[in-house]
Parts: structure tokens; sequence; C-alpha cells
């Protein structure tokens, strides 16, 4: 397939940059990149002991038909690197990298074996793993998670390899990886157990989006991409470069020829792109502008699900429930101890992840899992995090900023489902109204049967129809006030335009874990046009505490 081309310069790299006032549509080609090696096996948690010795290993294969000097090549994890002084693999075989001690005990299983110095750890938890050139250009690469393992749960506690099924497959995830079957726990230096004809069927999508700078954003895709194809183009400021960061191709950087502003978001649209097994993705606009800081209730708990069997995966749904571009990397999720303070936190996004207004944020350690219970959703953005504690019973779920301020708080109870479903697994909680209180019970209503019983990405079966009426209605310029008589926030004043008079009004007050405090407004009729205002006192006539409300 070829490609034409409309600017005068074609993008090589970051330096290399087309300039055009106009903005035509910003085409790029490179040349295709396929993996000489790969990952095939990977010991990370030998212990206990099933039939290999106490001993971490990956395996590669050499899928070409000559040998690799492997001479200076670094096996590199999240935080470590390691350096292979000598050794090389063989056209179309296997071959084993450890540390010298493990080497030693590996001896009577495979005479395959590569020495690494120092080797660096493998982690029980997951590790992205790279394996560099000596002139440090990516070979392969693969973040592995012990949810892979999702044959045998008992496998999990150690003792047992992963093995890639299918080598000709270019992803790494779930299904192309499992649990060996071999009797000893693993395979290393031989064919897998597991191997079999796994075929790609994994639709690309864009995972995140996140601005570096106000010239500078990336884009990070699911799968490894076709660099030689694509069409990016943007409105109202214009795109000088376009990269790929790696040749993983899962991560591309796109710069700006002028800067983003904070008010003005531009539209980013990717077109013909496809990922390196030939699926397309789908046409993509992309918003971003600067980012804002998220005050109370920007963010929101919009859907969760706790409650999960072996073909179901948790997850948790946040909407950006602004007109603000809001960073995720600048939010915290947790649970609350049994004295109330935040536990078990967890950076929602480790690197910068744009969350545009009024669209979604998956969070799940399954990514795969979600999008095969509920699809692909262009307004969604999906993020890989190993999530809080989420007990299928109730629990508590905090979304905080980085200076601790509650952006949002759930207190969910398993009694918010319909009493009419009888087993709770594999359906979600859904949020009706996102300007409703979040702790209502009544705000809150198990997933649609017609729904998959789950909307993940997507606007919930249960929305409120009126709830955009209301917001036309009623508006605010404030997010909350602090009635402590400092002359900064001591009021809060709602406005209101009506389509006619005579409705008639009632307003309760609401503490932030859900306790009703009390009523400020009872019944009233209102105009077409007015608004109301609060200065902190209730209606017996008392003051509430100084807080934030």
């Amino acid at each position: 397939m070829k490609l034409f081309f409309t600017l005068t310069w074609i993008l090589f790299t970051l330096s290399a940059v087309a300039q055009n006032n106009s903005n035509p549509e910003y085409l790029f080609s490179n040349s295709p990149v396929t993996n000489p090696i790969v990952f095939s096996e990977i010991m990370f948690d030998p212990t206990p002991e099933i039939g290999l010795p106490d001993a971490e290993w990956i395996e590669i294969y050499n899928a070409t038909d000559k040998a690799f000097d492997l001479s200076g090549f670094i096996l590199a994890s999240s935080n470590k690197t390691g350096t292979i002084e000598s050794g090389s693999v063989s056209p179309g075989s296997y071959c084993i990298l450890c540390s010298a001690a493990s080497a030693e005990l590996m001896a009577d299983f495979t005479s395959h074996i590569i020495i690494v110095k120092p080797m660096p750890a493998l982690r029980n938890d997951g590790d992205l793993l790279r394996l560099l050139d000596c002139n440090s250009n990516e070979i392969c690469r693969m973040k592995f998670s012990p949810r892979w393992h999702s044959d045998d749960n008992d496998k999990r506690t150690g003792g047992w390899s992963l093995e890639k099924h299918d080598l000709s497959n270019p992803t790494n995830n779930r299904y192309t990886w499992g649990s060996s079957t071999d009797i000893s726990g693993g395979t290393p230096g031989r064919i897998n157990s597991t191997d079999r004809v796994v075929p790609d069927t994994i639709t690309p999508y864009i995972k995140g989006v996140g601005v570096i700078s106000d010239t500078l954003m990336t884009i990070d895709f699911n799968k490894p991409m076709n660099p030689e194809y694509g069409e990016i183009a943007s409105s109202p400021v214009s795109i000088s470069a376009f990269q790929w960061v790696d040749t993983g191709c899962e991560k591309a950087y796109v710069e700006f020829g002028d800067p983003l502003m904070k008010d003005s978001p531009t539209e980013v649209s990717l077109t013909g792109f496809y990922c390196i097994s030939g699926f397309s993705l789908a046409d993509t606009a992309i918003s971003v502008a600067m980012p804002q800081k998220a005050e109370y209730m920007d963010v929101v708990f919009n859907e969760i699900m706790p409650y999960v069997d072996d073909t179901g995966t948790k997850f948790i749904e946040l909407y950006n429930n602004s007109d603000k571009h809001i960073d995720l990397s600048h939010l915290l999720i947790c649970n609350r101890d049994s004295a109330g303070q935040p536990s078990r936190i967890k950076t929602v996004s480790s690197a910068n992840t744009q969350l545009s207004p009024y669209r979604y944020a998956v969070l799940s350690a399954d990514v795969d899992g979600v999008t095969a219970m509920s699809g692909l959703h262009p307004d969604a953005q999906y993020m890989e995090l190993q999530l809080p504690s989420m007990a299928a019973s109730n629990g508590i779920l905090v979304l905080l900023d980085t200076n601790n301020n509650v952006i949002d708080e759930l207190h969910y109870q398993k009694e918010w489902h319909h009493p009419a479903l009888r087993d709770l697994h594999n359906i979600s909680l859904e949020r009706i109204s996102f300007i409703n209180r979040t702790n209502d019970p009544s705000n809150w209503h198990s997933a649609a049967t017609a729904a998959g019983y789950n909307t993940a990405g997507q606007a919930n079966s249960q929305t409120e129809p009126a709830e955009n009426e209301s917001r036309k209605y009623f508006h605010t310029e404030q997010k909350y006030f602090t009635p402590d008589n400092d002359g900064y926030n001591d009021s809060f004043k709602v406005n209101y335009t009506l389509p006619h008079p005579g409705f008639l009004l009632t307003v309760d007050l609401y503490a932030r874990s859900g306790e009703f405090l009390c009523r400020l407004i009872d019944n009233e009729m209102l105009s077409s046009d007015g608004h109301f205002e609060w200065d902190g006192t209730t209606g017996n006539g008392g003051t509430v505490p100084a807080a934030l409300y």
C-alpha cells in the first residue's frame, strides 16, 4: 500500500519538522519493524519449587534464520538494568537469561544459558522488561502480569512459569500468555508446553493522551502500531512533528508549532492508523488543552464493578463532570482505614494522562478483560491500575488530589443493587445522576441486563434523562465554600433561570460523608429568574462547623 504525501518534508526524526501554516493533513512514514528476538517464557516467582530450582530467569527465542551475538546487550526492568558480557542465540532456538548463581542451579535443566550481570530482579506483581542492543536500540519488550496465570489461580502462588503460546503473535497479554502445563513448572530452553496458534484479535485503541508541555503531547496505544501508515491533523493549533518514541511503536510524541491554550482546546484527529497485525484503528478525534486543577466533584465515581467471578473483571469508572481538561497523574485513588485515614493509595496514572471534559476513565488491573466484557468506546480512556481494595459487600473509595483534598468519595453497599437480583457477580453499580449526592443510595442502580450488566467507558444504562436539563437551569461559579468568617468563600450562591415561573424548590444540606445535616429551603415558590444563597446557618438558627462544603 502506498501513501501520497501533501507536505514537502517527510518526518523521520523529531528534528526533521514539516512546517506549514495552513496545517493540512500531516502524513508520515517509517520503515516497518519486526522483532528478531522475542520474550518466550518467564519465571518471576520460583517459590515454592514445583520441579525447577528456586531461580528467576527469562527465556528468549531467536525468530530469524541467523545467529545473534548478544554481547553487550542490556536487559532492563522498570528500574534496574543488567548487561550480557558474552553469549549468542542460534537461529530458531531458545536460551535463558539469568544471574550467575541461577545459572548454576539451572545447568541440569538446560545448556542454553546466558548470564546477565547484574540480573534485574523480577517483581512478583508484574513489570516492564526490555532487551536493548549494545547501541541501546530496543529489540523487544514485554510488560508481564501475574494475572496471566488465568488458567489456574493456584499457579499464581509461585513455582510455575508464564509461557507465550504463539511466538509469531506480536502482542503480549493474557490471551497470548499463560501458565506452563509442564509437570516441572516450566520449559526452560525448549519449546513451550502451551505452544499453539493464537491469532491476534485485539483491536487497537488509544489508551491515553498526555500533555507534557504547552507544545508537546504523547499518545499511548494499547498495542504495537505499524509505523508505515497514518495521518494526523489538528486545529486551531497546528502540528509541527510526529515521532514514535521507540521501535515498539506503542507511544508517539506530537509536537505543536504554537502553544496549547488552557481555555480553548485543540482538536487532534487520527486517521488511517493500523496495528502491527493489520487491524485498523478507528478514526479518532482527541481534545487537548493545558490541564487545569481538579476541584471538588469535577471528577466523580460513575460506575464500579466490585464483585466478580473468574469470568469477570473488577473496574472503577471515573467521569469528568467539568469543562476542564484534567491530568489524571495529579489524582489519587484510595480506601480509608478504620481510623478514617487514606489507605492503599494509588496514583490514577503514573504518566501524564489527560481526561477531556465529559469523558470517562476506566481503571482496572486487567483492561483487556474489561474491554472483552463491554467493548471499546471512543469517549473513554482505558488505564491499567492495581486498584485499591474493592470488597464485594461494601467499601469506601476516595478520589483525592495530590494535596489530599477530596474530589469525590463513595461509600458503596451491595444493598444498592436491585433486590430481585440473586447473583451479583459481574454486575456493576451505575451512578444515575452526576449532580446528585454520591452517597445517596437512590443515586445508584444495577446496570441493565440489555447493557450486558455493565457500561464501562460509555453512558450508564440507568442515567437520569433530565439531568442535562437541570444543568441548564441552575448554575454556580463555586464548587465549595468554607463558612469560617475569613472573608473568602464564606457563602454559597446559586443562580437559576427557569423556563417559566411556578416551580417549587427544596434544598437539603448533606455532609460529604452523606450524613443529612439540615433543610435549607422547604418547598419555596420560585420566579423564572433569581438566586438563592447560603451563609452557613442551619434551619434552626445554628451554624455549621467551619469545614469544606
